[in-house]
């Protein structure tokens, strides 16, 4: 899941999988990145704003 573009495979492949709950880790510096990352998966992902 790392080559260009798959961001916008994540809803699919988490569907396809059949993942329930996700977590996106990332550093303060990379909050942003995480964000854009965690978005599109929506209701199923864990969120911890700090």
């Amino acid at each position: 899941m790392f080559d260009a573009g798959t961001r916008a495979t994540l809803p699919d492949e988490n569907d396809r999988l059949g993942l329930r709950r996700i977590m996106v880790v990332a550093t303060p510096d990379q909050a942003d990145q995480a964000r854009d990352i965690a978005d599109p998966l929506g209701a199923g992902l864990s969120r911890d704003p700090a």
